[in-house]
């Protein structure tokens, strides 16, 4: 019986807050302060997410075979793979959106030593309907594939919500720069600075894991969840005693 395995990626994050502080009025910085801190100023790093729903996805899929003699081993890969790229381009997958990205014969065990060869290959496929995905998991099953594994997530609003994730950043710092300046006797005066940090974009989903007798009843239920968009930035303001 052919597997269907599912792989849950990315997590959830939190706004957090990370702050490198430097008071340079005879003080000295915070062990958090990686960055040399002008005098007169107070450095603040802020995170801040914003979460979209994803409209594409991804998975990949891999043809596995086992025999005692490695070439036939990998012979006995090459018409399943054959089928399954068939079939993904015949439920209309591009080609450019069909690649392999890996592929190896090596020796496999047992309780006696080795027992033979075992031929694998993996094709991901990306730029998917995320209507399609589980149907297209199923085809692939069915055309001879062992393994699909997935789908990751992703959303072609990536960039405008970074964007939106980059300003509640830049607003998230005055008021954690102003409590410090408040508690050290100084006043907050004008952005001196402002450096962008990372991007980070994780994929996750709900998705359950069964096997090829599923395909039955119309394939693996998905649910797409959220892509979480992050950013990151350190803001440096002036101030005066």
């Amino acid at each position: 019986m052919a597997k269907l395995i599912n792989r849950k990626t990315g997590r959830t994050p939190l706004l957090g807050l990370a702050t490198a502080v430097c008071l340079l009025l005879g003080a000295c910085a915070s062990p958090g302060t990686s960055a040399v801190q002008q005098p007169g100023t107070i450095t603040v790093t802020s995170h801040a997410t914003v979460e979209v729903v994803p409209d594409t996805a991804s998975f990949s899929v891999a043809i596995t075979a086992q025999s005692p003699d490695s070439k036939k081993a990998q012979d006995s890969i090459a018409t399943p793979t054959k089928d399954v790229i068939a079939q993904l381009k015949k439920n209309g997958i591009a080609e450019e959106n069909i690649q392999t990205i890996y592929t190896d014969v090596s020796p496999y065990w047992g309780d006696e030593g080795q027992e033979g060869y075992e031929a694998r290959t993996v094709i991901n496929v990306t730029n998917v309907a995320i209507e399609d995905v589980s149907a297209l998991m199923d085809a692939c099953l069915e055309a001879g594939a062992t393994e699909v594994n997935g789908p990751e997530y992703y959303s072609s609003d990536a960039s405008d919500a970074y964007l939106q994730a980059l300003e509640k950043a830049v607003e998230g710092t005055r008021p954690k720069a102003e409590a410090i300046a408040k508690a050290s006797g100084a006043t907050l005066g004008e952005i001196v600075s402002i450096n962008e940090g990372y991007e980070n974009t994780n994929y996750y989903a709900k998705a359950e894991e069964a096997t090829a007798d599923a395909t039955v009843d119309g394939g693996v239920p998905l649910e797409p969840g959220q892509v979480s968009v992050e950013a990151e930035v350190s803001v440096t303001f002036a101030i005066k005693q």
